[in-house]
């Protein structure tokens, strides 16, 4: 584990538990101290008493910090530095604590103070004894007679006790104190993905791409000249690509990690910052600017903007899954509009892709009665319109493909498709619109399925200046969500994203804590002698 934030807040954390043990063994040694006996008898007998209580109390700690290492998923990754931290440095400060520090205070040292001292010595001399003498007398006058009443009146204590803890949980519990799983990691780059209808051309990609790079520009000379003073630049680099989201695919996972392979209707426009050390205002900031600045692009099938180092997904990510896929499609519309109304949601989009135009052959009853089946349909349109293999030639290393079809003045229209003769199986012609219907439709770009089900998933981000997504998830499950299932019957809903990472957290957390609670009874038992 390398030094990080992460392992850095593990350190601050363990900080105040590592404090806790040589207080509790120096003042023991000193105790003994002050019944007369030397530094050497002192510090041992002190140990000695002390030892096993500590070291329980140590390893009790440490215990409950090892659901933590059990996390799953991408968080688990990053919280997992926490116990790795908190627990190596438990184990240390055991050995500080009741070897290393022992030693120091078994040392012998001089009773006498030296008669000549400085001015600046007498001085520090002087603070040091006030320090010393005020500590002792809030101890004695103070914490004693507190601590004495606290035990004379101990159910009253505890009640107070009891009192606050559930105060805390109100807190936490009633939405006062809002809670946010995943933090945000600012990154030093803020990408803006885009992705146009499929298959429309590159040059409307690239189109669009150039707004959001004039957009870019225009932040880059307003920043430069909000902070003249800046050693260089806020904006560095302006990165355009067109057919792919290299970025965005390095970043997020899950859908949109998929459909990052190269198309003509994906861009990307990525803004290189100042690193964040030096950078005079937030990348948050920038991204919150730089999409207000950027004009609606026209077509557009989602457009996101963000300045996350990673994530776990999207705040709002909801998977509707259902037979019917009109009432599928309906059900995701209700909900986008949904979301709309509620302030701080953003960039609201469904992953269904509608795919290119196309020609839908349907067969008539009269077809039926000809013998002729759909297949059989589609197998002749198909012949004579894209074409049949009838030979292979072999030239040289090479071998080629004899096709044939239609004559291309026969194959470039509906009316061509129109006059085509449909063969029956017994040998006769009859004209196509007398066995089946064409209708023009749109593909799918893409169909998803889960437990042989089409879904489509509703994503949103969420300002958190602004909103909590936790809030307006707890919103939609408590009222929205189960109207939305009783107006489509055979709708289902499953949580995605975020709040699916949070989940398996937080009830893997509750799996491990329980058997970590069993442990810690376990450790206590020993030195109590005791199991109840």
């Amino acid at each position: 584990t390398s030094i990080n934030m992460m392992s850095l807040f593990g350190f601050i954390l363990a900080l105040g538990i590592v404090v806790d043990d040589a207080i509790v063994v120096g003042e023991n040694v000193f105790a003994y101290r002050q019944r007369g006996m030397s530094h050497v008898d002192a510090a041992i007998a002190g140990v000695k008493e002390i030892a096993l209580p500590v070291t329980m109390a140590v390893l009790t700690t440490m215990v409950a910090f090892v659901p933590l290492l059990c996390i799953s998923g991408v968080w688990g990754k990053f919280v997992r530095m926490i116990p790795i931290v908190v627990i190596s440095v438990l184990a240390f400060s055991l050995v500080e604590a009741l070897l290393i520090l022992p030693a120091h205070l078994g040392r012998s040292r001089p009773q006498t103070e030296p008669t000549v001292m400085g001015p600046l010595q007498r001085r520090f001399k002087g603070v040091q004894k006030y320090m010393s003498g005020s500590l002792t007398r809030l101890a004695r006058q103070g914490y004693r007679p507190l601590l004495d009443r606290a035990i004379e009146w101990r159910y009253t204590t505890l009640a107070i006790g009891v009192m606050l803890l559930l105060w805390t949980y109100a807190i936490l519990r009633s939405g006062f104190l809002p809670t946010s799983f995943m933090p945000v990691v600012e990154a030093d780059y803020v990408t803006a993905s885009l992705e146009m209808p499929v298959g429309v051309p590159v040059k409307s990609t690239a189109e669009a791409i150039a707004q959001l790079e004039a957009s870019a520009e225009l932040l880059r000379v307003e920043l430069a000249q909000e902070f003249p003073d800046a050693t260089e630049p806020v904006i560095k680099h302006i990165l355009a690509s067109v057919g792919a989201h290299p970025m965005a695919a390095s970043r997020h996972g899950g859908d949109r990690g998929r459909r990052s392979s190269g198309a003509s209707h994906m861009g990307e426009v990525s803004i290189e910052l100042q690193s964040s050390e030096s950078r005079p205002i937030d990348a948050t900031e920038i991204e919150r600017r730089w999409r207000n600045s950027t004009p609606r692009i026209p077509d557009a099938v989602e457009l996101t903007i963000s300045a996350s180092l990673f994530d776990a997904g999207d705040p709002v990510a909801i998977r509707l899954q259902s037979a019917n896929v009109d009432d599928l499609r309906l059900a995701a519309d209700e909900l986008k509009h949904r979301l709309e109304q509620y302030p701080g949601v953003i960039e609201i989009r469904d992953s269904f892709r509608g795919g290119k135009e196309e020609i839908r052959l349907s067969i008539l009853p009269s077809a039926e009665l000809l013998g002729l089946s759909l297949q059989d349909l589609g197998r002749q349109v198909r012949h004579a319109f894209y074409g049949v293999e009838v030979q292979r030639i072999q030239r040289g290393r090479d071998e080629l493909r004899v096709m044939v079809r239609y004559p291309e003045s026969e194959r470039r229209s509906l009316s061509d498709l129109a006059g085509m003769r449909i063969r029956t199986p017994d040998g006769d012609e009859v004209p196509f619109d007398r066995v089946a219907r064409a209708e023009h439709g749109t593909g799918y770009a893409s169909i998803w399925r889960s437990n042989r089900m089409r879904v489509v998933n509703v994503n949103a981000d969420v300002d958190r200046s602004i909103a909590n997504s936790n809030e307006i998830m707890n919103d939609l499950q408590t009222g929205f969500m189960d109207q939305l299932l009783a107006a489509h019957p055979g709708l289902q809903y499953e949580l995605q994203g975020e709040q699916r990472e949070q989940s398996k957290v937080l009830t893997g957390l509750m799996r491990d804590f329980g058997l970590a609670l069993v442990l810690i009874y376990v450790l206590l038992a020993i030195p109590l002698r005791s199991y109840s």
